[in-house]
């Protein structure tokens, strides 16, 4: 029996020794002193929280990296709690390509110090969109949808909102208003489907830009200073769609009630018969 309890107690000891470091974010994982992590993609100008377990309360004290990786990361905001140290770790503006960055664990009092190598690849696009196939034609007065696929290839979720050039008129239905800003949570390495939606108001050809960008998440604001936002990258895409609104009686007269023309009153009933004959002699 003694000798399985050495057993046990030995193998223990192994562990802390091969593993003596347990990153908590942005990825959960045990790792050797000088072992490399894969964190995956991030962007310029982009921030994550880096955290690590303490076996001990006062083990670490400081977050660092070394004179290479100060081209690529920065640290704000280093906190400690009984049981982990963290930092809020910031990507450079300028930063791009597959970087190897050493990340710094030390005591300035002991003179203690781990280290280890963050694997990333820090790309400029990371929020990926385009329109899914859609019929061009539509009926005025009549609710369209466009789909909008979504793809996020950062490690971080990001906060995405919708959004287009209508005005605010083409999203009043007869049942209440659409959602003219549409906000989207995207999981990190995640994609989604996204429908927008609006009432077309006006006849013929139309060209519509939807916007679609990053914003921060309110929820992470606790631990980011203020100073860290204002220069934060944001992601901006347009997609282009347009649509044909086919032309009809009611078309012609219900678009008239959002453009309608200025006249007198005792033209109305020429203005209406001149619409009319048009109709029938454009078809």
């Amino acid at each position: 029996m003694n000798k399985i309890i050495l057993q046990f107690a030995f193998m223990i000891l192994l562990l802390q020794f091969v593993y003596p470091l347990q990153m908590l974010e942005p990825v959960m994982s045990d790792i050797r002193t000088g072992g490399e992590i894969e964190v995956g993609v991030l962007a310029p100008g982009e921030y994550f929280l880096l955290s690590f377990f303490l076996e001990e309360k006062d083990k670490y004290d400081v977050i660092t990296t070394d004179g290479y990786g100060s081209n690529y990361i920065t640290f704000d905001n280093i906190q400690k709690t009984g049981e982990s140290i963290f930092t809020v770790a910031r990507i450079s503006e300028n930063a791009s390509g597959n970087q190897k960055i050493k990340i710094i664990l030390k005591n300035n009092e002991t003179g203690l110090e781990d280290y280890i190598y963050l694997n990333a690849d820090i790309e400029s696009n990371v929020i990926s969109t385009f329109v899914l196939p859609y019929e061009k034609n539509t009926e005025f007065g009549i609710v369209k949808n466009i789909k909008i696929k979504l793809l996020n290839k950062s490690i971080t979720t990001k906060k995405i909102v919708v959004s287009s050039d209508l005005p605010d008129v083409w999203f009043d239905t007869k049942n209440g208003k659409l959602e003219k800003i549409k906000t989207i949570f995207l999981q990190p390495a995640g994609s989604t489907e996204v429908t927008y939606s609006f009432v077309p108001k006006a006849i013929g050809e139309k060209e519509i830009t939807l916007y679609i960008y990053t914003v921060v998440d309110e929820t992470q604001l606790s631990s980011i200073r203020p100073d860290i936002l204002k220069t934060t990258n944001y992601e901006r895409n347009e997609e282009k769609i347009d649509i044909y609104v086919v032309k009809s009686m009611s078309a012609v007269y219900g678009s008239n009630l959002y453009n309608f023309p200025t006249f007198g009153l005792n033209s109305i009933p020429v203005y209406f018969f001149n619409n009319i004959i048009r109709i029938i002699t454009e078809k």
